[in-house]
């Protein structure tokens, strides 16, 4: 059986790996909930988010990630534009907006209509790229190239501070939260990143909100078929590297996870 292209991808990418895995870590139980994806990641999430349970609905505001997704798990998939979730209030038990508030304008807003559409007991997780000082790998991608254009984002990320702040202004208060995407992790994603863009693509920025970073299609990776073959025969070997993380004692990574509940003191 062919193994869909967006999972042989994600099988060789290991901060999607280590994106996937702290996901499932953090999500817990969804039996009988009622839960939307935003970001789908062209389905990746999508496909191991519906393993967890719960009745999902997955969305984008990429109408190419929305088809492309639809490929590989078929259904209850929607479009939205980043101003209108198209859902009634509390339709919700369950949130999770994935790499998804650094593409978004007016974050504030959109995290307002989260807070519309999540019923009073449900939760909200969200995942977003870190923007503290001492990220050093952050200053180097901007140094070679690797520009918020390239990666579709309207901001490079979030302090644990910012996001907290945003919350709380938005009616959330964090429970949790978790940095994830160490230093060598990082590392080779952003060697990998600059190859496919910079090599590969000589610098083409494309079209749509997610970037230019990865394959967009099975198309896309077809057309770098031998490149992709090359770096299978590597991948064990920067795996073997990425676990160099293990050894890191800092509490600090380049992505961060957290799970807020609407506050009580506003609730009719």
């Amino acid at each position: 059986m062919t193994i869909p292209w967006q999972l042989q991808i994600y099988r060789k990418s290991l901060k999607k790996r280590d994106k996937i895995a702290t996901i499932e870590e953090y999500i817990g139980d969804l039996k009988n909930k009622k839960c939307l994806e935003i970001g789908c990641d062209k389905g990746v999430t999508s496909y191991f988010l519906r393993k967890k349970g719960g009745r999902w609905i997955s969305t984008d505001i990429d109408k190419e990630n929305v088809k492309i997704t639809k490929e590989l798990i078929k259904k209850n998939m929607l479009y939205f534009k980043e101003d209108a979730l198209p859902f009634l209030d509390s339709s919700f038990d369950y949130i999770i907006a994935i790499d998804t508030l650094e593409h978004i304008e007016d974050d504030e807003s959109f995290l307002r209509d989260l807070h519309r559409i999540l019923s009073e007991n449900g939760t909200l997780c969200i995942t977003v790229p870190c923007s503290k000082e001492t990220l050093v790998l952050n200053k180097v991608a901007k140094k070679i190239g690797l520009t918020n254009e390239y990666y579709g984002h309207k901001r490079e990320g979030y302090t644990i501070e910012t996001l907290r702040d945003k919350l709380e202004l938005t009616d959330f208060h964090v429970q949790r939260y978790k940095y994830f995407s160490k230093f060598f992790t990082e590392s080779i994603e952003l060697f990998i990143n600059f190859f496919y863009v910079f090599i590969l693509n000589k610098g083409l920025i494309k079209k749509g909100i997610k970037g230019s970073i990865s394959p967009s299609s099975k198309k896309d990776l077809n057309t770098h078929v031998g490149s992709f073959k090359l770096y299978t025969s590597i991948y064990p070997i920067l795996r073997l590297i990425s676990f160099l993380d293990k050894l890191n004692l800092s509490p600090y990574g380049y992505c961060l996870i957290l799970l807020a509940k609407k506050n009580s003191h506003k609730r009719k």
